[in-house]
């Protein structure tokens, strides 16, 4: 985790002494760019439901106008 660029700093929790010794452990692990990569593809979340409509936000708010710099197509219903 503390490897992504959003990642700022790293919560651990630890119930014995054993735990906290190897969590800060990992403190020294560094993963490769192709590890990293393959984690996030199997991890990545499928958020759905709002996020796959707030691309259409625009252009139902606003039709066919540039609105501070933003333009949209004007919204369709499909039939």
């Amino acid at each position: 985790m503390r490897q992504q660029p959003s990642v700022t700093s790293t919560l651990i929790g630890a119930r014995t002494t054993d735990q906290l010794e190897t969590n800060l452990a990992s403190i020294d692990v560094d993963l490769d760019d192709a590890v990293v990569a393959e984690l996030n593809a199997l991890t990545k979340p499928d958020l759905g439901y709002p996020w796959n409509v707030l691309p259409l936000g625009a252009s139902i708010q606003q039709g066919s106008c540039t609105i501070n710099g933003v333009s949209a197509e004007p919204f369709v219903r499909q039939k």
